[in-house]
């Protein structure tokens, strides 16, 4: 399989549900070999079962019990995540499940309209209550007004062109929001004096949004990347 010629599209997803872990789910489209694959899940001691009309395989990972699933939904769609989220895609995609049409979820569609069409990435989290908080230190979480949604949308290409939106309760979380951005851009900007290469990225930042929305956008080419690590620490390799 080659990962850039054969996959066309990957979309993730993780749910949590109450009292149970967050389950993860993956959907690869791409050109398949589906015989060789299933063939290659036997050998890896895959067990196969059918589920509504597919193969589900499934195989037993680690210590802790954790279970890794795979079938395909459709013929160029490959389900890999936990046992009970990919039986759940094969019920969407045979519409048996209520949710089948991912457009009549509102809150979604309203989020993906920070999203621009000729974006080749992004990802959707919403939070409930301080949810987000809990991911940053503490010395910045108490400067963070609570968020309930954060919105990436990005072009990979020669460099990382990209807008990250954040959704505020209010307006006035807005507005502290955007101050404190605006401080910490102003504050890193002070430390470039001497890196010419970290200016030219700064630069590139851009701050905006309306009402309850702030948006962060920012345009990273390739050899500014470079040229910033290289003043410190060498760029990974994955970045070069």
């Amino acid at each position: 399989m080659d990962l850039e010629k054969d996959i066309d599209h990957i979309v993730a997803g993780l749910v949590s549900t109450e009292g149970e872990r967050p389950a993860g789910l993956v959907l690869l489209s791409w050109r398949f070999d589906e015989s060789r694959l299933e063939s290659l899940a036997r050998e890896q001691g895959g067990a196969f079962e059918e589920y509504e009309g597919h193969t589900l395989v499934s195989r037993t990972l680690g210590d802790d019990g954790t279970e890794l699933a795979m079938s395909f939904v459709e013929s160029s769609v490959l389900a890999l995540g936990t046992d009970g989220s990919v039986r759940h895609a094969i019920d969407v995609s045979s519409g048996r499940a209520p949710e089948t049409d991912i457009t009549s979820n509102d809150r979604l569609m309203g989020l993906m309209t920070h999203v621009r069409e000729t974006d080749n990435a992004w990802a959707i989290a919403r939070f409930e209550g301080n949810d987000v908080l809990q991911l940053l230190p503490d010395a910045y979480a108490s400067q963070i007004p609570p968020l309930t949604a954060i919105v990436f949308g990005g072009r990979v290409s020669d460099g990382l062109n990209a807008t990250l939106t954040a959704e505020t309760r209010d307006e006035q979380s807005a507005r502290d929001l955007r101050d404190v951005l605006q401080g910490a851009a102003a504050f890193a900007r002070m430390q470039t004096n001497t890196r010419p290469y970290l200016r030219a990225l700064l630069d590139t930042v851009q701050l905006g949004g309306s009402e309850t929305a702030v948006s962060l956008s920012f345009d990273f080419q390739s050899e500014n990347l470079e040229g910033a690590f290289s003043e410190s620490d060498p760029a990974p390799d994955d970045l070069r």
